[in-house]
């Protein structure tokens, strides 16, 4: 079964190689390599079915001869998760992405017209270089040793989403090689205006599945992981986000392109640039060289596969904008309008704007690498990615909300300002109540603002398309989702409350107006823990079940939250640890300089020993500094001291617990410990083994918005998409093509401008 995968692998590679020679024939005049070129494609695919059918096939078997199933499954794995072990892991993930590949090749081979003949090759030279990725690191690698059970799968990877997330950030992956293929067709045969046309519904298509696996991996993130966030800047998640902000600049310029005739050089740029952004991102986080400064990325994965993942990117990379410098000269295109009150200019700077994002992202994710390189191993911290965006959200949202109601080339500012009255109003209002409700810092203010006047804008005029040409109105759509995810980003992220607690069982404290009584924990197997939690407020409640399970591949408890969620926040309640240990509610206790101590649900932590109080001849005293925690995370300092006579000995002065009938008295020193006697203790007759549970509550105020904002992006990208994709049908059944594709569907001179009744030349909207 091991041999017959890798034959699989091999014939995939094999037949992919046969499909690029067949069309590269069919290129240069050979009208009968066509068919040969497709039936090698449709070879490669077979290869690649049969390749992924049988590792599903592996892992429901549970062939743990095969090191890949071992490493990432286990024999009371549910069969689910035995399924989506298979994109876990390297190799896996691979053959997902090279599947992916081969089912976009299907479709583009028999839609792309005319221009299956050099599309077509660069297609197969991307999943050329897959097989060889596969080939070089094959799932189908036979174990060391043989295993009667697997190492399993991570718990963290045990979760639905791993059913999803995965399939669209690779699927997105593959359909960037599209928009690339084009870019470098349109260079190759010199036809620098037709290819956006072509290439815009794949486009479209790249940036919405992509676009999908990013925002889910935050959601998964925020529902799964309990570290209370929902983007980190890690480099995984980094190598996702860089060709998405090139794609999204991208579609700006080809609806520029489209309309204008302008940046014809700047968009065959990022489509390579966001198929090339892609291969670094996955150079860089799966050839190891980020292994400790990501906790995502593949450590080692061997030099073979190193060199040929930077052999790819490279090859990837000089090729194309070689060529691209060489062709420069002969693409023309038009220049923006002068007016810097234009919808030409507000696309160009949007589009800037995301590039300029995008090398921000780049460079943070790149410095562990340049810092190793100087012998500096080094990396970013979160903070300056989010410093660095706080202005570009600001201008890109504004940007957003301005362009919708230009016209092409020039405007006048007094039309534009009564045009916009109303929604500089609402923003207004917008602003004024982030005042009331706490806003203080100016650029957060400023984000709060320009995303409710983008909101105002786009929404008025969604609600006005979305009657006319319901078809036209996805750009709206995806602009008011995008002023919702920065409300919700901000409110979130900047201006979340959080208050951890130490609870024992029946023990109630209060945190963020909620009362919180820790009912107690199960244990549904060895290795899971579930809390019982009750939050109450105002003749409300509802009950939190956070979830703690053991991770043998990262020898650590991880902790799953319990989400409440409420039309203005979520109410967060992340498990940090549960404890079992000797209660000392009762006697005494042994406490050494700089450790602490737990009793009735408060810890003791003896700080130092304080010598100022008074001290003669006959007597010496002795104080000790304690700090205590309370079970509602509030600390507090009291210092008990003992006085030493030659007639009485040892003296204890008890200190009290500040709000409480909690006394502490130092009744030995054994230098550099003491003996504390700690009195008063909530449950003290039931000293014995306690459990402890220490939870973090958090509320994340306006989150709903971010979430609702994402699915709004991702609805207006799939509806733009239908309609670039209409377009492209009817331009089949006319000739020539060379004729750009107005925005409502009108076919128009390449340029952009039609006939306006009378005779007069008007401009020619744009909608995504």
């Amino acid at each position: 079964m091991i041999s017959f995968g890798n034959i699989l692998l091999w014939f995939g590679l094999l037949t992919t190689l046969a499909c690029l020679s067949g069309y590269m024939a069919y290129n240069r005049g050979n009208q009968e390599a066509r068919g040969f070129a497709r039936a090698a494609f449709g070879m490669s695919v077979l290869a690649i079915l049969s390749a992924s059918l049988l590792l599903f096939y592996a892992f429901v078997q549970h062939r743990f001869d095969i090191a890949y199933v071992a490493e990432y499954s286990s024999r009371d794995l549910p069969l689910i998760y035995c399924i989506s072990a298979f994109w876990a892991g390297q190799e896996g993930s691979f053959l997902l992405w090279a599947l992916m590949g081969a089912a976009i090749g299907l479709v583009l081979m028999r839609k792309t017209g005319d221009w299956e003949g050099p599309v077509m090759p660069v297609c197969a030279a991307v999943q050329a270089f897959l097989m060889l990725l596969l080939v070089v690191k094959s799932p189908f690698r036979m174990a060391e040793t043989a295993l009667a059970d697997g190492q399993g799968l991570n718990p963290l990877l045990q979760d639905p989403w791993m059913a999803i997330h995965p399939p669209a950030i690779f699927l997105g992956y593959a359909a960037l090689a599209v928009p690339f293929a084009f870019a470098v067709t349109a260079l190759v045969r010199r036809e620098y205006d037709r290819w956006v046309l072509r290439a815009l519904p794949w486009t479209l298509f790249a940036w919405v599945t992509l676009g999908a696996g990013v925002f889910i991996g935050g959601y998964w993130a925020y529902r799964v992981l309990g570290w209370g966030g929902y983007w980190g800047w890690d480099p995984v998640e980094n190598a996702s986000l860089i060709p998405w902000l090139l794609g999204t600049a991208l579609l700006h310029g080809m609806v520029l392109q489209r309309a204008r005739g302008s940046l014809k050089r700047g968009n065959l740029l990022l489509a390579i640039g966001a198929f090339v952004m892609m291969l670094y991102g996955t150079f860089l986080t799966r050839s190891g060289v980020l292994g400790e400064f990501s906790v995502h990325s593949f450590v080692d994965p061997g030099k073979a596969l190193y060199w040929t993942l930077l052999g790819g990117l490279v090859v990837a990379a000089l090729g194309p904008v070689i060529l691209l410098a060489v062709r420069a000269r002969e693409v023309n295109s038009r220049p923006l309008a002068d007016n810097l009150l234009s919808r030409d200019f507000a696309f160009f700077l949007g589009a800037l704007v995301l590039c300029i994002s995008a090398a921000i992202v780049t460079i943070g994710t790149s410095t562990p690498l340049v810092m190793s390189l100087l012998g500096k191993p080094t990396s970013v911290k979160p903070e300056f990615y989010n410093r660095t965006h706080l202005p570009i959200g600001v201008l890109l949202v504004f940007l957003v909300g301005v362009a919708p109601v230009l016209a092409w080339r020039q405007n006048i500012l007094t039309p534009v300002i009564r045009r916009l009255r109303l929604h500089l109003l609402v923003a207004a209002v917008g602003a004024i109540v982030a005042l009331l409700v706490g806003v203080r810092d100016g650029w957060m203010l400023l984000l709060i603002t320009a995303s409710v006047f983008a909101l105002a804008v786009n929404a008025a005029i969604l609600l006005r398309m979305a009657k006319r040409a319901p078809l036209s109105a996805g750009g709206y759509l995806t602009h008011v989702g995008l002023a919702l995810m920065l409300i919700g980003i901000v409110g979130s992220s900047m201006y979340s409350c959080s208050q951890q607690l130490t609870l024992q069982p029946g023990q109630s404290a209060e945190a963020l107006g909620y009362h919180v009584t820790y009912i107690g924990s199960e244990r549904p197997e060895e290795n899971r823990r579930e809390l019982k939690l009750q939050l109450a407020k105002g003749g409300a409640q509802f009950f939190a079940a956070p979830k703690m399970v053991f991770s043998p591949q990262m020898n650590s408890w991880v902790h799953s939250p319990a989400v409440k969620h409420y039309w203005l926040q979520d109410i967060y309640v992340s498990p940090t640890a549960l404890e079992e240990h000797e209660d000392q509610s009762s006697g005494q206790v042994e406490v050494s300089k700089g450790e602490s101590v737990k009793a009735g649900g408060y810890t003791f932590t003896f700080e130092r020993f304080d010598m100022s109080e008074h001290t003669d001849a006959s007597s010496a005293t002795v104080g000790a500094v304690l700090h205590v925690k309370r079970p509602d995370g509030k600390r507090v300092t009291v210092k008990p001291t003992a006085t030493f006579t030659v007639a009485r000995g040892l003296e204890a002065q008890p200190a009290r617990v500040p709000d409480t009938n909690i006394k502490v008295a130092m009744v030995d020193i054994k230098v550099p410990s003491i003996q504390l006697a700690i009195s008063g203790l909530p449950g003290a007759a039931a000293a014995g083994p306690r459990e402890e549970a220490v939870v973090e509550v958090s509320n994340k105020p306006l989150i709903g918005l971010l979430w609702l904002g994402t699915v709004l992006v991702l609805v207006g990208g799939l509806v733009a998409g239908v309609r670039r994709a209409r377009e492209i049908s009817r331009a089949d059944g006319q000739q020539p093509e060379t004729a750009t594709v107005s925005e409502n569907g009108k076919r128009v001179a390449d340029g952009g401008m039609q006939k306006a009744a009378g005779g007069r030349r008007k401009p020619v909207g744009s909608r995504r």
